[in-house]
């Protein structure tokens, strides 16, 4: 198994890409007991134990798992390392190669959905972790759709669910009533597809097309990810860790080339 990172060069080096923007995903995770305590009572003139204790929740992936609660007295580590895993880069895709707009996905009311009909757009693709927090999963459909309604009729977004290994979905029967309820609302603006697995042997369709096009084997899903498919389906783009306004610039940039 091997990752795709990027340099600040933009050039592939070996790490992984995963759906989703870091803006948007925010994703809730168990924070353990002993992180809450610490972080709660830690005192602000303890400036060495801090640095430790944010360094050690950074590293853990809390940045991106859990930001409602870090970013009380970790905001500034957590922006060094968002900017720090933001890059991207290009495929080419010939014509006697697969087209994303092949693809197809059953939505998550069920209905097929053939991918040709998002040849001639701006197609966006990211995966979100399936939020069990009341409001999450709303909170990000938001604010994707934000996004998708600056460009209604040139620019598509097709997102994923998928299970992310550090939440905890046994909590009880009721623990994800509140991402079930906006994970099947209908009449969105953008497109919400079934739910994925996005690594292994029986990972989805869109993702087996994806990781193949970037030659990787697995995704990694601490680092948020969108990819970015041409109208003519010619060119693929992985952006790493990108924030909202550059997912914007990357539309907007294709909106005027390729439009």
């Amino acid at each position: 198994t091997h990752y795709i990172h990027y340099d600040s060069y933009s050039k592939m080096v070996i790490y992984s890409s995963a759906s989703i923007l870091l803006f948007f995903v925010a994703q809730l995770s168990i924070f353990s007991s002993q992180f809450l305590t610490a972080i709660n009572a830690q005192d602000l003139h303890e400036e060495k134990n801090l640095e430790e204790l944010c360094a050690e929740l950074v590293a853990g992936g809390h940045c991106r798992s859990n930001p409602d609660l870090i970013k009380r007295k970790c905001a500034k580590p957590c922006m060094n390392w968002q900017k720090s895993v933001r890059s991207t880069d290009t495929k080419n895709i010939h014509e006697d190669e697969p087209s994303f707009f092949d693809l197809s996905s059953k939505n998550a009311t069920g209905s097929v959905i053939n991918f040709r009909k998002f040849e001639g757009y701006v197609t966006i693709v990211a995966n979100v972790a399936k939020l069990c927090e009341e409001g999450k999963t709303e909170e990000i459909y938001a604010e994707y759709t934000k996004i998708q309604q600056i460009w209604p009729y040139t620019v598509e977004f097709v997102i994923f669910t998928f299970e992310h290994p550090e939440i905890d979905y046994d909590a009880g029967a009721d623990f994800c009533e509140p991402h079930k309820e906006a994970f099947k609302k209908q009449g969105r603006a953008i497109n919400i597809m079934e739910e994925a697995k996005v690594n292994g042997l029986d990972s989805h369709p869109v993702y087996k097309y994806l990781k193949s096009t970037f030659d990787v084997d697995d995704l990694d899903l601490g680092i948020p990810t969108v990819f970015l498919i041409t109208p003519d389906g010619e060119q693929i783009e992985v952006h790493l860790g990108p924030s909202a306004r550059e997912i914007r610039k990357y539309i907007y940039l294709h909106l005027e080339r390729d439009l």
